[in-house]
């Protein structure tokens, strides 16, 4: 039906010489039934695309965070393996590079790095240095005062005078 014939039907009647420009304005404001639909189902096949996307795009950002974390681990790992190497180098006892590794990371800030702390940790604590002999004292001091050493028949002289209770 067209418009003419529905205003009609309302006793409107619309000169001959206007009713052109009256169905154009109208077909600019007004679609039919069909382009309606039309209209409609490009809407859904796009809101539709448009969901596929939104869940394709919350895969990926899931696998990127996976990755992220992924990295972040390596990253742990390599940082622990290049100072491990660096306390190695500094010609650290392999027996304690784990020890001394961990101990060196305790002192770095943001102002220290690595390198550095590692140099004072070393400086602070030499007997984890490969091939330091550490001397340890397990007994009481029989070499004399001053340093001197003191012969044999002293030595079993100054223990008897100890056992003894006189010294």
């Amino acid at each position: 039906m067209d418009i003419l014939d529905i205003i009609g039907n309302y006793g409107i009647t619309i000169p001959e010489d206007q009713q052109e420009n009256l169905r154009k304005d109208v077909l600019k404001s007004y679609k039919s039934v069909n382009e309606y639909n039309k209209v409609v189902g490009e809407r859904d096949t796009l809101v539709t695309a448009k969901q596929n996307f939104e869940t394709q795009v919350g895969a990926l950002t899931t696998k990127v965070n996976a990755y992220e974390t992924d990295i972040n681990k390596m990253s742990t790992q390599l940082n622990g393996y290049i100072c491990k190497e660096k306390v190695t180098k500094a010609g650290i006892d392999q027996s304690f590079v784990g020890y001394v590794t961990h101990e060196v990371n305790q002192l770095v800030t943001e102002t220290k790095d690595f390198d550095t702390a590692l140099g004072e940790y070393i400086e602070s604590n030499p007997q984890f240095k490969a091939g330091q002999k550490i001397k340890v004292k397990s007994g009481p001091d029989l070499d004399g005062e001053g340093g001197k050493t003191k012969s044999t028949s002293q030595r079993m002289t100054e223990a008897i005078l100890v056992g003894a209770g006189k010294k």
